[in-house]
């Protein structure tokens, strides 16, 4: 059989990984208090972002430990299982090596690893496509071969309520931090290729919506519309829904191909309050 290990960043709930038969190992989030709770596992997304919008300092997050991985790949191991393990990208999470580490220290050779570049709804697109994949009876290791060659592809646009959660944990640089960073200005980033940035910014969420969407009409050549489109919020689901009105009106995709999710306890913690995002895969062509 072939497992498909992820971690929390990929804001799946625990019911939907039951149902998907994903194994989530949880990111770590530390409050002010020294408390500290396991992404998706010890809070729900909205107690987080009810707690988060209380706090005076920003809570720290944690790569899993590598015990935590341990436990699954010994399991796989006794049972003779694969296991492909789609995780977040190595420059935002030492959990990816974390996860190599833990495979090595138990012995067990029969696990292939994906760094995806990425996180969240970037991440989820990649999940989707290895569950489609095995569901066709591929092999772990087919899976991860086609996921490298289209990890490539994911692009997020992410509007933030402001960078300094970003900028103190250091995902974003002072440049860009500064340049976002003025009174009222809404930034709109963009993760692609592992590389994190300012694609653009506007007054006001309305603003930096108009924005969003100039640059995805800039990029209507690249867009893959043949192939599925996430979007996310934060703590409001009000957030997405004018991002997820455009793809279906001005693109006239179908809304059953523009899920929506919520952004868990170690995104969150980043992108703050009131963010929304668009994750989806750009044309070969365009790599």
């Amino acid at each position: 059989m072939v497992r498909i290990i992820t971690d929390s960043s990929c804001n799946l709930t625990p019911q939907q990984a039951k149902e998907l038969n994903i194994e989530v190992i949880p990111l770590n989030v530390t409050f002010e208090d020294d408390t500290v709770v396991q992404d998706g596992v010890d809070i729900t997304n909205k107690e987080f972002f009810h707690r988060l919008a209380q706090c005076r300092h920003l809570p720290k997050t944690s790569q899993p430990s590598p015990e935590a991985f341990m436990r699954v790949f010994e399991d796989a191991h006794a049972l003779g299982d694969e296991t492909v393990a789609i995780l977040i990208g190595s420059n935002l999470s030492g959990t990816f090596q974390c996860a190599r580490m833990a495979a090595e220290t138990v012995e067990y050779e029969d696990a292939y690893f994906v760094d995806t570049q990425s996180a969240s709804i970037g991440l989820r697109l990649l999940l989707d496509r290895a569950l489609e994949l095995r569901s066709q009876g591929l092999s772990a290791a087919q899976i991860a071969q086609d996921l490298e060659q289209l990890k490539d592809r994911v692009r997020i646009l992410l509007i933030a309520n402001d960078l300094k959660n970003l900028h103190k944990g250091g995902r974003l640089s002072a440049a860009a931090t500064i340049a976002g960073g003025a009174l009222g200005i809404k930034p709109v980033l963009q993760l692609y290729k592992s590389k994190l940035g300012l694609a653009g910014k506007a007054r006001g969420m309305p603003g930096a919506l108009v924005a969003m969407f100039k640059l995805l009409e800039a990029d209507q050549d690249g867009m893959d519309l043949s192939m599925p489109i996430y979007t996310a919020y934060s703590d409001s689901p009000a957030a997405a829904e004018p991002i997820r009105r455009y793809l279906t009106q001005n693109l006239k995709m179908a809304p059953e191909r523009v899920p929506v999710c919520g952004i868990g306890a170690a995104i969150g913690t980043h992108v703050g309050t009131g963010a929304c995002g668009i994750a989806f895969f750009v044309k070969e062509s365009q790599e």
